[in-house]
């Protein structure tokens, strides 16, 4: 079915599609006037973050209005796929103006990308609460879940991040690698608080996971070389901890599993921990920490791999796979 009930099981009305529609075609004749009658504004258009200018900008504005006028038509028309499709804009509007924050020559820094990336992920949020509501398993829908765009985002990142680092940009890329490292932190909690755990997701999430984190020490070594030099055996030991693991389970699945273990979850929070400080501060305490028990990650991990004979994804520890190999 490709449009919503009339009828809400939630006991919601139809009044804030109504709304959002008025909106959305609201939005239209505000970025058409603005873009048309502001000089200093219609030279510049956003996409994901960065500033297009001139010729550029022009050529692109369009697909902003068109955005907001499918939105308008989707929201008044009722479609079934208007809700994720929102939701999954909103998020892309919060981490642009993350990236905006700290690419921009007028922008507020880091800290007040990070705080305007969490706001605007609020309606990104609500819109998934609603879609959740009223139709959660939308037979014809087949727009990307909100989790995948983030994994999705994540992985796109990886090769600004080594643009970034070989053009010496040291703030912008610690701003960009900050907001992958949010993603990381959004696509799960978004993915188990809405149901839209997939077998596809899992593998995009620990796509995206291993690509930012093996390219992120050569990154590293281009934007501060005696650093990753003298940190040199738990870099690489980190590097080995990430790839032994992963290679021996697609040489036995031919396909790289998403296990998800809570020794890997920690672990990233000490490393979201540990990095900035090592390469803001020079504190290295938190990141050796962190490459030590990556060694229990890949441990873990490995005797997953070694227990279970078909690959399994979300498996939170070797403890689990065992227990999943027993008879019922």
């Amino acid at each position: 079915m490709d449009r919503f009930a009339d009828a809400d099981a939630g006991g919601a009305g139809p009044g804030w599609m109504s709304a959002l529609a008025v909106f959305c075609g609201a939005s239209v004749v505000f970025l058409v006037a603005r873009d048309l009658l502001i000089p200093e504004v219609r030279d510049v258009e956003v996409w994901f973050g960065f500033e297009l200018r001139g010729a550029a900008a022009w050529a692109t504005a369009p697909l902003h209005w068109a955005i907001f006028a499918v939105g308008a038509w989707a929201f008044a028309t009722r479609r079934s796929w208007i809700l994720p499709a929102a939701a999954g804009y909103a998020f892309y509007v919060a981490l642009s103006h993350g990236v905006w924050n700290v690419t921009s020559p007028v922008g507020h820094g880091a800290l007040s990308g990070i705080a305007q990336t969490i706001a605007f992920s609020l309606p990104g949020f609500w819109l998934l609460h609603l879609q959740r509501r009223r139709a959660p398993r939308t037979e014809g829908w087949r727009v990307p879940s909100v989790p995948n765009l983030l994994s999705g985002f994540r992985l796109l990142s990886v090769p600004a991040l080594l643009v970034l680092a070989w053009n010496g940009a040291t703030n912008v890329f610690l701003g960009l690698f900050g907001l992958a490292l949010l993603s990381d932190v959004l696509d799960g909690i978004v993915a188990r608080r809405f149901g839209l755990e997939t077998e596809l997701g899992a593998q995009l999430d620990q796509w995206a996971d291993f690509a930012l984190w093996v390219s992120f020490p050569l990154a590293a070594w281009w934007l501060w070389p005696e650093i990753v030099r003298r940190e040199a055996a738990y870099v690489v030991l980190a590097i080995v901890c990430l790839l032994l693991p992963t290679a021996i389970a697609s040489l036995k699945y031919r396909v790289v599993p998403g296990y998800h273990t809570w020794c890997a979850k920690l672990d990233a929070i000490l490393m979201g921990i540990g990095v900035p400080l090592l390469l803001v501060f020079d504190v290295a305490g938190p990141f050796r920490v962190a490459a030590l028990f990556l060694v229990v990650c890949a441990v873990d991990e490995l005797a997953i791999t070694a227990l279970l004979a078909e690959c399994r994804h979300d498996v939170p520890s070797a403890f689990h796979a065992a227990r999943m190999r027993r008879p019922a």
